[in-house]
Formats: C-alpha cells, sequence, structure tokens
C-alpha cells in the first residue's frame, strides 16, 4: 500500500501540475485515466492496487477510470492474446468519446506492452506503472519522460537467508520458476543472489522445461530437510495454467 500512495504524487503531478492534494477538482476539468491491469480482476493484488488509487481518487469528483484486464497469466503470455487485446484496445482509443489524459500500467506485462506501443498505441500519453519486478528496465525508463512510476523490490535474498537459518543442516534449496515475465524476472533476482553467495547450493525445477505432473513427480522425491523457494509456479511447458493463475 506503500508504493500506492508514493505512486499517487507521480499520477497527480502528470495529470496537472503544479497541485495540491486536497478535496475538491483537478483544473481543467474531467481527467480520463485508463489503468491495464497484467493480470484479471480476480488477481490478488489487484484489489490492493485500486485500493490505494481510490483512497486518494475518491477526493476528486473529476477523475474517471477505465480498467483493461490483459489476463497474462491465465494464457501463459501467448503472443495471439496480446495482439487480440492490442487490437481491441486500439479500436477503444481511436474511438473514445472521451480522450485518455493519463495511462496506468500495473506489473510487468503491462509495462512491457505499454513500452512496445509507446511510440504507436500510447504516442503523447504520460504513462505510470506499478508492480514491476525488472529493476534495470524500471530503473531506465523512470529517466524516460514519458515514463515513471515505482519497482517492486521482492525480498528474494531475505527469504534465502531465512530459509537457510530455519534448514541449517543441509544449505541447499530446490526452486520452483516458470516463463512467465514476472517469473523470469524474479529469478534473474534470484541470480544475481546467488552470484555473490558461491556456498548456497540450489537446484532449479524449471516449468519452462517440465510439465506439472513432471514438477510433482520430483517434489515427491525432495527430502523434507530441504526447503523449496517458489518464485513463479503459475504456467508449465505444455502451456497448461496452475489454479494458482485462477483463483
Amino acid at each position: 500500500m506503500g508504493n500506492s500512495k508514493r505512486i499517487i504524487a507521480l499520477l497527480i503531478f502528470c495529470l496537472s501540475a503544479p497541485l495540491l492534494l486536497k478535496a475538491g477538482n483537478i483544473p481543467g476539468g474531467t481527467k480520463n485515466i485508463l489503468y491495464i491491469s497484467s493480470y484479471s480482476n480476480t488477481f490478488p493484488t489487484f484489489p490492493q492496487q485500486v485500493r490505494g488509487l481510490e483512497s486518494v481518487f475518491r477526493k476528486y469528483d473529476n477523475i474517471n477510470v477505465d480498467y483493461e484486464f490483459m489476463y497474462s497469466r491465465n494464457y501463459a503470455n501467448m503472443p495471439i492474446n496480446v495482439k487480440l487485446f492490442s487490437d481491441l484496445l486500439g479500436y477503444k482509443l481511436r474511438h473514445a468519446i472521451y480522450p485518455v489524459d493519463l495511462v496506468i500500467v500495473a506489473d510487468d506485462d503491462a509495462f512491457n506492452f505499454a513500452l512496445d506501443r509507446r511510440h504507436t498505441l500510447f504516442n503523447g500519453l504520460p504513462v505510470v506503472f506499478l508492480g514491476v519486478n525488472d529493476l534495470k528496465k524500471a530503473r531506465k525508463f523512470n529517466h524516460d519522460p514519458q515514463f515513471t512510476g515505482v519497482a517492486e523490490n521482492v525480498s528474494i535474498g531475505k527469504t534465502v537467508e531465512l530459509m537457510l537459518k530455519l534448514f541449517p543442516n543441509k544449505g541447499e534449496i530446490y526452486i520452483i520458476c516458470d516463463n512467465t515475465v514476472t517469473g523470469l524476472a524474479n529469478l534473474k533476482v534470484f541470480f544475481e543472489y546467488a552470484a555473490v553467495h558461491p556456498k548456497l547450493k540450489y537446484t532449479l525445477l524449471d516449468l519452462k522445461e517440465l510439465s506439472f505432473d513432471e514438477l510433482y513427480s520430483k517434489l515427491s522425491k525432495i527430502p523434507s530437510s530441504i526447503p523449496i523457494l517458489i518464485i513463479s509456479p503459475y504456467a508449465d511447458k505444455e502451456k497448461k495454467i496452475s489454479l494458482l493463475a485462477r483463483p
């Protein structure tokens, strides 16, 4: 929630600067915001994101927010899903009664979607991102005049240290990760941590190369004394979707 409230200052600045946060209306008439979620309205973090935004937006009478969902976890980042979403969104933007003043993109898939279309679909529109796991990319484009926002810094290192403290005998862990955008970004963070901790022993159970059935078979053979770090378990090599992606 802290990140969401930091975002508000960025949003209001993009909409109309300078402006003091107080009850009333934003100068210049109604402001229309397009919010693009990487996932769906049932994804666990979506209600939290909305509550963070509305905690400030509800102070104003002239802010409208429209929500669009990419369903990237449900369709395992299939290119056809992204293309159809882009085509439909483009149609909506071209035929909108009221122009969009600001775009908010939540999580990595929506962030990458906006980056790829910053000179076409979102040309000239300010974009605010949140929940981005790819820290390097987020920092890079935070200096772009069209983009600003906050990243999601996952505590991979602290989590691993706690695991080894709770299971000190073996000094090794197993990791479960898939090929989703967020999964790969967080796995990259883990590899960076492991690179400076060479004594760490780990085995990657990569869902890019395993089916869920193969994963379950491997899990059943792991001793209970060895902890397992679940980074991202949403889609397997056969493009089957875990129930965790469909809450």
